[in-house]
């Protein structure tokens, strides 16, 4: 049974909404969920398959907004959320509320609220687990005691909540010998404007970064076929996948 609803959360930023965008334009998704403080462009928010969700405070969501994605049938979590740079941020207690408490705190609801329920949805049979899309970023790192040279704080940040995201994994309920909560993190370098105009893709041969479709484009991949390899971390090349650039393009 593959995931036919997803809930997309930080639909209105820059990852989000390309996520959104593309989301809408795929045949297999019927009904995609946004959970943000600010609402979507009235021609997004009118589609067909979007339920907008507004709430001003993740630390508040409320435990009858995760069952109405429970008894909705929601498979998949897509996370897109935060400013690129730490200094964009009032301190590193904000920061570190963006990029790790709220993901950690929505991530360990869901997994406590709707992944066994999704998976009994598809006939008590194991055939996927509920999947978490985690957008995180080039160079993150896990080990908080590392001597880092570049972006230190920024790295460590996005490593404690990749870490901390596996541990919801690997501490969900266990349903045919298998977890029932999956979580990939996709660590995109620089997001970069749709699309492969010339300078994208030098950018992207020649510096980690990415075009923001072929982000979104992995991310709901993932969360439609789930896991990529068995791989809990993508790398920014591999987001990308091998083909990501058409020398058409060059040659003109």
């Amino acid at each position: 049974m593959p995931v036919t609803k997803i809930l997309i959360v930080g639909a209105n930023g820059f990852v989000g909404l390309e996520v959104l965008t593309l989301a809408l334009k795929n045949p297999y998704l019927t009904q995609i969920y946004t959970l943000s403080r600010q609402p979507l462009p009235n021609n997004l928010s009118s589609h067909k398959k979007v339920t907008q969700l507004l709430h001003p405070d993740f630390n508040t969501i409320p435990p009858a907004l995760y069952e109405t994605f429970r008894d909705s049938g929601v498979q998949a979590c897509i996370w897109a959320v935060g400013k690129p740079n730490l200094k964009q941020y009032k301190n590193l207690d904000e920061a570190r509320e963006v990029f790790i408490q709220l993901p950690v705190r929505v991530a360990e609801d869901l997994a406590k609220t709707c992944a066994v329920p999704a998976m009994e949805a598809q006939g008590g049979k194991f055939i996927h687990p509920f999947r978490f899309v985690f957008v995180s970023s080039w160079g993150a790192e896990r080990d908080s005691n590392r001597s880092l040279w570049v972006w230190g704080e920024s790295r460590k940040i996005k490593g404690a909540a990749e870490k901390a995201l596996v541990d919801i994994m690997e501490a969900s309920e266990i349903v045919d010998s298998k977890r029932s909560f999956e979580v990939t993190c996709l660590r995109a370098g620089t997001v970069l404007r749709r699309g492969k105009d010339l300078g994208t893709v030098i950018a992207m041969g020649t510096t980690p970064s990415i075009a923001v479709d072929l982000l979104a484009r992995r991310a709901i991949g993932v969360a439609l076929d789930g896991e990529v390899d068995g791989k809990r971390i993508l790398e920014n090349a591999e987001i990308m996948g091998p083909d990501w650039a058409d020398i058409n393009i060059i040659n003109g």
